[in-house]
């Protein structure tokens, strides 16, 4: 299989020629990546014409800092067609982006990969700012963890976090954050979450019988918090590292996504680790 790194040149500066340290950091936590998966890497560029000899410039720097790296330059101006045409021309391939993410303070950041999962519908790898490689260089955990709330929504990525476990023999840790809400005071009455599911315990081990986790070393925790799923995903990775996190998410842009926020895109910004993103819904959906 092969892993492929998106690049769009938008506005990008006649200064910025050669790779700078998020790309270098990027780089690094994608060939890592790529290593623990089997993959080898590609690079795809997609430009329009006006940015065209800036590209040619920077990926002339790539490759001399990189001679090995295949780089593709689809015909296509924009990203979503171009990721569509070098996916098509490669096969079996899985993408994957730097991304911003996103933060109270930068709503926007993210746009182009948001764009992508909107439209292509296909699992992504999102490389956030804080992303990093384990420091010896081999993480020794073999662990994807799936974060799923109790909703069809959010499980519909354990199909893709599953496949990927079996194929390389790794465990899959399904993960809930729960806000630890006392029981009512009235008897039989209705426990309310701000999040998470009612009955943590036996939403999780409902799920371990589900059909498309056969053949696979699975696991639970419930990470109680009384903030947030991404405080307590973050804590949770920080306890019990892994090689992949995994969720799904409605990619919404624009005026939905400033309205509404984001949880999804904040959990990519902050984690230590690459983020398996299953992308949900329709183009135009929200």
């Amino acid at each position: 299989m092969a892993a492929m790194e998106a690049t769009q040149a938008a506005g990008a500066p006649e200064t910025a020629t050669h790779p700078g340290p998020e790309v270098l950091a990027y780089r690094a936590v994608l060939v890592w990546l790529a290593r623990r998966f089997g993959a080898e890497v590609h690079a795809v560029a997609v430009a329009a014409p006006p940015e065209k000899p800036w590209l040619a410039r920077y990926l002339a720097a790539l490759t001399v800092r990189w001679p090995e790296l295949p780089v593709r330059q689809p015909q296509q101006r924009d990203a979503v067609a171009g990721v569509r045409e070098a996916a098509d021309a490669l096969g079996p391939a899985l993408l994957c982006m730097a991304t911003h993410g996103w933060n109270r303070g930068h709503p926007i950041f993210g746009t182009e990969f948001t764009e992508v999962a909107a439209h292509t519908g296909r699992p992504l790898v999102a490389v956030g700012a804080h992303a990093h490689v384990p420091p010896d260089g081999n993480d020794g955990r073999r662990r994807i963890v799936a974060c799923v709330d109790g909703t069809p929504a959010a499980e519909a990525v354990l199909a893709d976090a599953a496949a990927w476990a079996r194929h390389r023999g790794w465990r899959l840790s399904l993960v809930t954050v729960a806000e630890p809400a006392p029981a009512s005071i009235v008897p039989g009455a209705h426990r309310y979450r701000a999040f998470g599911p009612d009955d943590p315990d036996a939403y999780l081990a409902g799920l371990r019988d589900r059909p498309e986790l056969a053949g696979v070393d699975v696991d639970t925790a419930i990470v109680w918090d009384p903030l947030s799923p991404r405080d307590g995903l973050l804590g949770h990775l920080a306890e019990r590292p892994a090689t992949l996190l995994a969720l799904a998410t409605q990619a919404r842009r624009g005026a939905a996504r400033l309205r509404r926020g984001n949880e999804t895109a904040e959990i990519i910004h902050d984690s230590p680790v690459p983020v398996l993103v299953r992308p949900l819904g329709h183009p135009g959906t929200s």
